[in-house]
């Protein structure tokens, strides 16, 4: 039970670290990138809106991975991608 943990630790931390990149840096740039009125500032922080939460979620579910200790057999070929 103790070799789950550290793999759903790293899983949750990537799902909030998506949540507060979204909530507060986004926000912050946002509003810089608002007051010396920019042209098509919004576009740059609307590309930034979903991508950045899916990296984060996927570097925990890689970091998760890593941790677990599995058979090789598994693991080598996901470590090739």
């Amino acid at each position: 039970m103790l070799a789950w943990i550290i793999p759903i630790v790293s899983i949750l931390g990537g799902l909030i670290a998506g949540w507060i990149f979204e909530k507060i840096f986004l926000q912050k740039l946002q509003s810089l990138l608002s007051k010396p009125k920019i042209p098509h500032s919004e576009v740059f922080v609307k590309s930034l809106k979903g991508i950045i939460r899916i990296w984060l979620i996927i570097a925990g579910f890689y970091g998760a991975l890593v941790s677990l200790h599995t058979s090789q057999f598994i693991t080598n070929p996901i470590f090739l991608i």
